[in-house]
């Protein structure tokens, strides 16, 4: 009788903690489905649901900070608001496990923003995380180009052609172009020689 009593107390003082822990379970899962609904919401481009999640999720999810922060910036994006997008998205490149989603979110903002200097400076992050990611070598490689950086997109090109980024063919024409351009602009800068040597090597690749 007295181990049934014991037992009995026990149960009974046990009550409050699984009540809290059932809470606990049912309010991450509604913090993941926030979080879920978000997403697609930005996939869809509805920047009115993805905010309002956004919130929810926070809110549920308070130890869980990057999902979240995540879907607040883009949010923020969609809606056109670029300066609360960027601080959402340079506070995820601040730690560590979402550091490319912030990293990604900043490219992209740049490039909405025609800020050609910073999303290749950011780009040039990207693919030094992520050398072997096509993708992104490829759009660093178009950014360069964009921004008339003939050198940096000079040395892009060795590390497509390792990757078999873009066709041979492709990459070979792109070289040529690139030393003809680079023989241009140091002719125009009076340096005869360099500008001849840059056109001799073009020619031996044509």
């Amino acid at each position: 009788i007295v181990l049934f009593v014991h037992k009995l107390i026990l149960a009974i003082l046990s009550i409050p903690r699984l009540l809290r822990q059932r809470r606990e379970r049912r309010r991450h899962a509604r913090g993941l489905r926030a979080l879920t609904v978000g997403l697609a919401a930005v996939a869809a481009g509805d920047h009115k649901i993805a905010a309002y999640q956004s919130y929810r999720a926070s809110k549920l999810l308070p130890d869980e900070r990057g999902l979240s922060l995540f879907l607040e910036a883009q949010a923020a994006r969609m809606k056109g608001q670029m300066a609360q997008a960027r601080e959402g998205f340079q506070k995820l490149m601040d730690q560590r496990d979402t550091a490319f989603l912030g990293l990604r979110g900043l490219l992209v903002t740049a490039m909405e923003e025609g800020d050609l200097a910073r999303a290749v400076a950011l780009a040039a992050q990207a693919a030094k995380l992520h050398p072997r990611q096509n993708w992104i070598q490829v759009l660093y490689y178009q950014l360069a180009l964009r921004a008339r950086k003939w050198d940096e997109a000079q040395k892009i090109i060795t590390q497509l052609e390792k990757l078999a980024a873009l066709p041979p063919e492709t990459l070979r024409a792109d070289r040529i172009a690139l030393m003809l351009q680079r023989a241009e602009e140091t002719q125009t800068r009076g340096d005869i020689q360099d500008a001849l040597h840059l056109t001799r090597k073009a020619h031996g690749l044509d």
